[in-house]
């Protein structure tokens, strides 16, 4: 697995509605760590502190296999692509990464609102209706209690599977490229979006910019992961 969470001063930043997540808490599959191997130390005469170089290991991607016998329950979208602009919705899902080796851990949350609502510029400045948005976010809480968060108000971008726990969002795609509405493999999502994720059963990417809401916590900058 492939972390990269730098140490960064703190930036305000508020992101998240916590208390009215409603979406389902997931445990993440099986990881394989992409972390530098503890080092060995090389017995010698001439350097007794010679060690050994450590080695990364590299995530395999490993594309989601249609009607899978194993799959998490309820883990789908459920948000009814038939919904009515006044209908509410909201969805969140959580996942962990723990580092016993490291004594540390990385929570993901992402969360998507009212994705059927839709404001101009000139809606959102009219306070009857700044009550109800619509958007997508991104956290994550890190090594050391370090926060990052993303969060955009226009979910069109994001997309999420009815049956399958595969979802993810571009909030910034590459000039003149598409954003993904599905799983792509890896190479293709670092070819496509800037800033975003995408999240299967079997795989986990992506890197986010923290975009200045949250005060109340110590934050880093920016952060980049990689995982199966």
């Amino acid at each position: 697995m492939l972390l990269h969470f730098p140490p960064t001063p703190a930036i305000p930043a508020t992101c998240s509605r916590p208390n009215s997540f409603t979406g389902p808490v997931l445990s993440p599959p099986p990881i394989k760590l992409r972390l530098r191997s503890p080092t060995s130390c090389a017995s010698s005469s001439v350097n007794e502190a010679e060690t050994k170089k450590p080695t990364p290991l590299n995530p395999v991607y490993t594309p989601t296999p249609p009607n899978r016998d194993l799959r998490t329950p309820h883990s789908g979208y459920h948000f009814d692509r038939k919904a009515k602009e006044e209908d509410k919705f909201y969805e969140g899902w959580y996942f962990k990464v723990s580092i016993p080796e490291r004594k540390q851990s990385f929570r993901f949350i992402y969360s998507v609102e009212n994705p059927a609502f839709r404001m101009n510029e000139t809606q959102r400045s009219f306070a009857p209706l700044r009550s109800r948005s619509s958007g997508v976010g991104a956290q994550i809480l890190g090594a050391h209690d370090k926060y990052i968060c993303q969060y955009t108000e226009e979910p069109k971008n994001f997309w999420g599977d009815k049956y399958e726990l595969k979802l993810g969002n571009t909030f910034v795609a590459e000039k003149n490229m598409l954003p993904p509405n599905g799983e792509v493999p890896p190479q293709e999502f670092s070819r496509r979006v800037v800033e975003g994720f995408q999240v299967t059963p079997l795989w986990h990417q992506g890197y986010i910019r923290d975009d200045g809401r949250s005060d109340y916590v110590e934050t880093v900058k920016t952060a980049r992961w990689e995982y199966s």
